[in-house]
């Protein structure tokens, strides 16, 4: 069974690897990294020859156990040294599993060969590939980006040579039309400046493995990193100055921040140490300046006073880095005095706590109970007040006094309520959310009073509205019902009064109107007393105007008006009218219809009165509600205001 492309590269480069460093040992080379390794024994060798260190004992002839114990002595060795292996065991090793053997060959070439390269910082594969990237910068048609692709072409390694060994490669005159040429002919010149030839041209025309190559690629690093040392004194020279202008540029900051960072703490010291709360205001203020203070700007000094510790930090392992003079700060800008400096500063805010929380506390405890004395009197109040309501009987006349009397003792307890608002508000500012001394709300409280305001209301105009009743012996109860229904429709605030508006709204839903505005002032001025018409007198004026409504003659000039002067009246005069869709339905049902849609209403009108006639009983008002309005008649009987 054939391997993968990259398996066979790496098995091959590899071996070549092992080989290398097994001959300058002394050992003899391998030929299958599957087979060689399995006792152990050549892989402790090899360890010995990249490492430069004796294993110890191992088994030169081991049995099966043995094998296992010669190959953990190299993986603990390595695990010692710092080296991670990934699920590489002594199993694997002895049962020649290639690719746990190729991971393992390649965890010492990145310990023993690659490791060791270092370039402007970068360590490794990183600076490995840059280190190529910058001795080929200056060449025209090389980009190195991978230690793969980027190498197919032959031109970085031409590069390379040329920028080292410019006498055993001319980059100028190579030929870059023939890449296998140009690859052999680097390798080969490569080998002349002692470079072991691990690959080989088609390994990399095919896309050489990524290992291979950094494996080879790294003695190109270490061959000529010898020839450099001119290129790195200056390197040297570059970081010393950029390390010592940084230190400078460093400590400039740490006293800058520092110098701030102590203002800021003694301003506050002496801020606090000033503190007197005297007023609730002053409290609340100090009691939120306190709270934004721990949750904002002492967290902000924390932060800078971690922050310039680090720096300081920073700043002395700089110095000493480069065997610099070591950085004394001014003790007025040392961490000891900060230090000392905070100290005072916990102290002081903590007796500016203090302070704060105990009047917060103390006009906290006064608020709740203030509060709760006014509510719980109040509430007592609106109790009796109710039950003196529910409980009143007797002549009309004397529960109307005695409700009246009692409603004027309400209107002091609005004051008392804009009291118990400013008290809850202060509680409110305090953060008082439960008040263990009343179990009402400023909200509970002002709805109870409106309930009972509405309560008085409602038993002044029920008692009014029966004592008018008493009075009014002209109309039925159910005409007295339909007017009372209305005034109630009407009396959108239940003050049992109406406003001129309100007033000719409930005429009109009853089916008066006036024809003129002189009329309609005349009328208003006749019934309203202070711009309102009451419930009294506005049943008064509905018994005259349903009196004056039993002329049937008034109803036949209104059906005379409907119909603008014709014989007849249609649908659509009953309609322009604004009369109910069921009145309109019942009139074209009882009418006697003319023809085509024309009714004839006079012969209706007759008919209801040789009806009534016939029954010997005064015509009802609901049966001839029909009153003049705007544009004709109407049914008052139709309207729901319920």
């Amino acid at each position: 069974m054939s391997l993968p492309q990259w398996v066979e590269s790496q098995h091959k480069a590899f071996t070549r690897w092992c080989n290398m460093n097994l001959a300058a040992a002394g050992h003899q080379p391998l030929d299958d990294l599957r087979t060689d390794f399995t006792s152990g024994v050549n892989l402790v060798k090899l360890m010995e020859a990249v490492s430069h260190e004796s294993m110890g004992k191992y088994y030169s002839k081991p049995s099966t156990m043995q094998k296992y114990e010669n190959i953990s002595i190299v993986l603990d060795y390595l695990k010692h040294q710092g080296v991670i292996l990934y699920g590489i065991g002594a199993p694997d090793i002895a049962d020649g599993n290639l690719k746990l053997i190729l991971g393992l060959i390649w965890s010492m070439i990145l310990k023993y060969t690659v490791q060791e390269i270092n370039e402007e910082g970068h360590s490794a594969k990183e600076g490995l590939l840059l280190w190529c990237q910058r001795k080929t910068a200056d060449y025209d048609d090389v980009e190195i980006r991978d230690f793969q692709s980027s190498w197919k072409s032959g031109l970085a390694f031409a590069a390379l040579l040329d920028h080292f060994r410019p006498d055993l490669l001319d980059y100028a005159t190579i030929d870059k039309s023939d890449p296998a040429k140009l690859l052999e002919m680097s390798l080969n010149a490569a080998q002349q400046a002692g470079i072991p030839n691990l690959l080989e041209v088609d390994d990399i025309l095919n896309g050489q493995d990524e290992k291979t190559m950094v494996t080879y690629l790294a003695y190109w690093f270490h061959t000529f990193n010898s020839l450099e040392n001119v290129e790195r004194a200056g390197g040297h020279v570059e970081r010393f100055i950029d390390v010592y202008s940084t230190a400078m540029r460093m400590r400039k900051e740490y006293e800058r921040r520092m110098k701030t960072l102590i203002n800021e703490l003694q301003q506050s010291i002496n801020k606090w140490e000033l503190v007197e709360a005297q007023t609730l205001l002053e409290v609340i203020k100090h009691h939120d300046d306190l709270l934004e203070h721990k949750s904002n700007t002492k967290r902000k000094w924390i932060s800078e006073r971690t922050a310039l510790a680090e720096l300081l930090g920073n700043i002395r392992v700089k110095l000493s880095t480069y065997r610099l003079r070591e950085y004394k700060t001014p003790d007025e800008l040392s961490m000891p005095y900060l230090n000392k400096v905070w100290a005072q500063m916990l102290h002081a805010e903590t007796n500016w706590s203090k302070k704060v929380a105990g009047a917060f506390q103390k006009y906290r405890e006064q608020a709740c109970q203030e509060f709760a004395d006014l509510a719980n009197d109040l509430s007592i109040i609106l109790t009796t007040i109710s039950n003196k309501i529910s409980d009143v009987s007797g002549e009309l006349e004397d529960q109307l006094l005695m409700i009246s009397q009692t409603s004027e003792t309400l209107a002091p307890l609005d004051a008392t309520l804009d009291r118990l608002f400013e008290l809850d508000e202060n509680c409110r500012l305090l953060g008082v959310e439960e008040n263990d001394h009343t179990m009402y709300s400023y909200d509970e409280i002002a709805y109870e009073l409106d309930l009972v305001k509405l309560m008085v209301e409602n038993k002044l105009a029920f008692i009014e509205n029966h004592m008018v009743a008493r009075e009014a012996t002209n109309i039925t109860p159910a005409q007295l019902e339909e007017f009372e229904m209305v005034f109630r429709h009407f009396d959108k605030q239940s003050k049992n009064t109406l406003d001129r508006r309100e007033f000719e709204s409930a005429l009109a839903a009853l089916g008066i109107t006036f024809h003129t505005d002189a009329e309609a002032d005349e009328v208003w001025q006749e019934q309203a007393v202070d711009d309102k018409v009451s419930f009294r007198d506005f049943i008064m004026y509905m018994v005259t105007a349903t009196e004056d409504s039993q002329n049937i003659e008034q109803v036949r000039q209104s059906f005379e008006e409907i119909s603008c002067g014709k014989n007849y009246v249609t649908k659509r005069d009953l309609e322009n009218a604004l009369l109910p869709d069921e009145t309109i339905g019942s009139l074209v049902e009882t009418m006697p219809e003319l023809e085509n849609g024309k009714y004839d209403y006079k012969a209706y009108i007759d008919r209801i009165i040789t009806e009534t006639e016939a029954d010997d009983r005064p015509p009802s008002t609901s049966s001839l509600s029909s009153v003049q309005t705007e544009n004709g008649s109407t049914d008052a009987s139709s309207f729901n205001f319920s």
